[in-house]
């Protein structure tokens, strides 16, 4: 049972793992535990150059990531990291190299913490180990073992994990021993207290108690579990939101040894069982070893795979192992101490094709499970066809996987389209949400950042060479560096301008483009109005002023137009005496206590724009 992602997809966002279709299945083996990588068509064998340590190896897991690379993987003697080595802190685990099977699922909540749950062999107390990978560096160790579930009570080797759909839980799924089948809930609060779903009492030969070894198995809606020592299997619909058993069915096959591996095809329509034992003193197959149930016919299909030991010439077969489904949709099934894999391809179909794969190494009858609610089903995904755009340029968000049952955010500029792709231009850096609806209501989220990677727009700013008297040029400066630099005036490019300034005497609308970080860029336009470039007119000075206090208020002061800025004043009558001096002249000088007559006045301006005026005033009351 196996699977789980310990870090997400770089665009999931739900509380449980991904689903993903996992990349490796382990064998275990008594001189050489291997695994297929799907990486590749057909699957690559690599070996871990580890055996399982006894005369058997049943019991076998692991985790990858969505990336296919090995987090863990774990066998009786205990749980490796992802070079192969094993954890100081799971020296001593009680799971037994007999066992069927040892699985494992994620602290729900965690990322970074796993559960490992395993037996004694046969009938024997269920006990689980916590790993936690931030230990040693990041390669994980095992901090807690042998914690018993449900002590007192004796379950089968037989387990499955099941993902609890929307929850982010599990259910650990186990058979007890003469009583009936269980399920625990494994929530961020722990492993819940076991719950009768079904009961049933597995006989052996004899009519004696028996069911302690067959794998126990879960996949789209249904669930088996093979019996080994009796002919028969007990199927059923499994609820993996309520954790219920309907539709009991008991199936008896003519099997010489009873079931041992079982799985299920990819659509569930059919399940296939193995018998381990088939074989005489020579090795050679007696019977019908690999069964199939169809439960749209309730037709039972048996076939007789044969061993070939070319690359173990000694060794005498005992028959096939475990049942396990691949990311291609095709069922592996170990030949027990023979160095064959059986291949079923197109499991679904009424005849199925058989192929085989040789390896290196003698094989045992453990093949690593994985968390099928979480299997075959294309993990929801969301693409952008360019990661960095320049603004407003065209990007296409693909999805693909989930539901196919697509929501978009953010809404602006995104229409629902009839497919699995959209276009969006987006002016800044904006992150998509794409949502999908599961099967069971679930919504799955995935997440893409489209970076736009233009700077802001250049900014333009105009100097004048004499701002006060008036500007002869103009000279435009982009505030923002480009690559390459085009100037336009009224819309119209100018020749030979191509630098990060301009000077220019001519009025009009001014405009600068060029490229940065590969993005097409322009200035909004300045206007340079023909003002800029006037000079102003000389001073206007009245040659009389009547400050006599009339009822119209006209012409009191000695106002002079046409200037900003300071202006000295200095006014002498007739026989060149000083009668009113000032240096920031505010038109205010009335001649009080003046004799009407003629006064002569001299003006300069602060700026030096204005040449000195000398002129008269008549005062005229």
């Amino acid at each position: 049972m196996k699977r789980l992602s310990l870090f997400l997809l770089l665009f999931v966002t739900q509380a449980a793992l991904p689903q993903v279709r996992i990349q490796n299945l382990f064998f275990n083996s008594t001189s050489n535990i291997l695994r297929l990588n799907f990486g590749s068509t057909p699957p690559g064998v690599a070996y871990t150059g580890t055996a399982s340590g006894a005369d058997i190896g049943e019991g076998i897991a692991h985790v990858e990531d969505p990336d296919g690379n090995i987090i863990i993987w774990v066998n009786a003697s205990g749980v490796y990291d992802k070079n192969g080595t094993l954890m100081p802190g799971s020296a001593g685990i009680l799971a037994h190299p007999s066992s069927t099977e040892i699985v494992i699922c994620p602290l729900p909540g965690s990322q970074d913490r796993f559960y490992v749950f395993y037996n004694n062999e046969t009938c024997s107390g269920l006990y689980y180990a916590t790993v936690d990978m931030r230990q040693r560096g990041g390669l994980g160790d095992v901090t807690a073992k042998n914690l018993p579930i449900d002590p007192g009570n004796s379950y089968a080797e037989g387990l499955e994990i099941v993902k609890i759909p929307c929850s982010g839980h599990y259910w650990l799924l186990a058979y007890q021993c003469t009583t009936g089948f269980k399920r625990f809930r494994i929530s961020p609060a722990g492993i819940g207290a076991g719950t009768l779903m079904h009961p049933f009492e597995a006989k052996g030969p004899n009519n004696r108690a028996y069911g302690g070894r067959g794998e126990l198995d879960y996949h789209n809606g249904r669930m088996g579990y093979g019996v080994r020592g009796d002919n028969r299997a007990v199927l059923a619909d499994f609820d993996p939101v309520a954790g219920t058993m309907t539709g009991v069915r008991e199936v008896v096959f003519s099997a010489t040894d009873g079931m041992y591996g079982l799985e299920f095809s990819p659509d569930a329509s059919k399940v296939y069982l193995t018998d381990w034992n088939n074989r005489d003193f020579l090795g050679n197959v007696i019977s019908d070893n690999l069964f199939r149930y169809d439960f749209a016919t309730g037709d039972i299909a048996s076939w007789r795979i044969g061993y070939n030991t070319t690359n173990c010439r000694d060794a005498v077969v005992e028959g096939l192992g475990q049942v396990e489904l691949g990311q291609d949709g095709k069922l592996y099934i170990p030949h027990v101490n023979g160095c064959q894999i059986t291949v079923v391809g197109n499991p679904d179909a009424a005849a199925p094709t058989f192929g085989t794969i040789d390896v290196n190494a003698i094989l045992s009858t453990g093949v690593s499970d994985h968390i099928q609610s979480e299997f075959l089903a294309q993990p929801l995904r969301l693409q952008a066809s360019r990661p960095a755009v320049c603004p407003g340029e065209a990007v296409t968000l693909t999805a693909s996987g989930g539901s196919g049952r697509y929501t978009w955010e953010p809404a602006p500029g995104l229409v629902p389209p009839a497919g699995n792709t959209v276009e969006v231009r987006p002016a800044a850096t904006t992150t998509y949400a794409l949502y999908a609806t599961t099967p069971y209501g679930c919504r799955d989220t995935v997440r893409v950042t489209v970076e736009v990677k233009g700077p802001a727009a250049p900014a333009l700013s105009v100097a004048g060479d004499n701002p006060t008297c008036g500007n002869s040029v103009a000279t435009l400066r982009a505030t923002r560096g480009l690559t390459g630099y085009a100037w336009t005036r009224d819309g119209r490019p100018l020749p030979g301008a191509a630098a990060d300034s301009l000077i220019t005497t001519e009025p009009g609308r001014y405009q600068v483009a060029g490229t940065s970080n590969g993005c097409a860029v322009s200035s909004e336009e300045l206007i340079i109005e023909p003002s800029f470039f006037s000079r102003p007119e000389a001073l206007f000075v009245p040659n009389v002023f009547t400050p006599d206090g009339d009822v119209q208020q006209a012409n009191e002061t000695f106002a002079i137009r046409n200037y900003t800025g300071k202006v000295r004043l200095l006014v002498c009558n007739r026989w060149g005496k000083e009668v009113y001096r000032s240096n920031d002249y505010r038109n205010d000088w009335t001649a009080e206590g003046l004799p009407d007559g003629m006064y002569f006045y001299r003006l300069t301006h602060e700026s030096g724009c204005f040449r000195e005026q000398r002129g008269w005033v008549h005062v005229l009351r």
